[in-house]
């Protein structure tokens, strides 16, 4: 939570379809943001997954926050560690995506 003077996100699938065709929109006008997110192992590296709101006025933006972003004056982040799972990101090509895949525990 807190502010972004710009972002790129997400706000919806073109149409229902797989692979889904990304909507894209972005701000650069400074807004107050809120969202939430997770962070899972993909492979050897960490992949951060952010949904959110973004205000300004009566103007709402709310998607999937991704490829850019800037931070206006402060954001806010509480990390909440989950322990005694097995998870991780797993990309599938015939969907063109990254999925929570949860794995027996070992």
């Amino acid at each position: 939570m807190g502010a972004l003077e710009k972002g790129k996100l997400v706000v919806g699938p073109e149409k229902l379809c797989v692979p889904p065709i990304p909507i894209w929109t972005s701000f650069t006008d400074g807004r107050e943001v809120f969202g939430i997110g997770t962070i899972f192992w993909d492979f050897d590296a960490p992949n951060i997954h952010i949904h959110f709101s973004a205000g300004r006025g009566k103007e709402i933006l709310m998607g999937c926050l991704r490829k850019e972003a800037r931070v206006y004056l402060v954001i806010e982040a509480f990390l909440i560690e989950v322990t005694d799972i097995n998870a991780q990101k797993q990309y599938f090509d015939e969907i063109g995506i990254s999925m929570l895949q949860f794995n027996e525990k070992e």
